[in-house]
């Protein structure tokens, strides 16, 4: 039907149809997106006019076309509102680490804690101390600190795994 029609005749669908397609879509999506919805749809039936023919279906063509847009619209909507809420609640999570990271409180207790993880690393014997706080602190790969050492990787294994579990006994 559209295929060799004129401006005209486009025209004249557009002022028949506007109308009751504008209440149509009113009902699906709201005063607000009623008129988008719509100049949608005849945006592009007009991009399609010269490959589609309608005949008498216009009507029931044009109905469904603005349903679908408005259905789509109502999805990208609850999307969005759903992307939104999420993006507010890392927000909120957000600043709530950081007011806890930096608060004097939240200091205080961090302070105390390494306070006292060195006091327990302090107990530990010289040798495992040392093995411990060279892989520990110094980020020393085992083979590093046994070469420095001059003791075996093993040792250094062992070192470690005692400074472990007497530091979790203590702390």
């Amino acid at each position: 039907m559209l295929h060799d029609t004129s401006h005209d005749t486009f025209r004249s669908l557009f002022r028949s149809y506007y109308p009751q397609l504008r209440a149509f879509a009113s009902t699906l999506v709201g005063e607000h997106e009623a008129d988008d919805v719509v100049e949608d749809v005849f945006a592009d039936l007009w991009k399609r006019r010269d490959s589609i023919e309608l005949g008498d279906r216009t009507s029931g063509y044009l109905y469904r076309c603005v349903y679908t847009r408005a259905m789509s619209l109502l999805r990208h909507r609850h999307v969005a509102a759903e992307r939104l809420q999420l993006l507010d609640d890392i927000n909120e999570y957000r600043e709530q680490a950081f007011e806890t990271a930096f608060s004097p409180h939240h200091q205080l207790e961090r302070k105390e804690l390494r306070h006292r993880i060195e006091t327990a690393i302090d107990q530990l014997p010289e040798k495992c101390r040392q093995v411990f706080r060279m892989s520990y602190q110094l980020g020393m790969s085992h083979q590093a600190i046994a070469d420095e050492l001059n003791i075996t990787p093993r040792t250094v294994d062992t070192h470690v795994y005692n400074a472990l579990k007497q530091l979790r006994k203590m702390l």
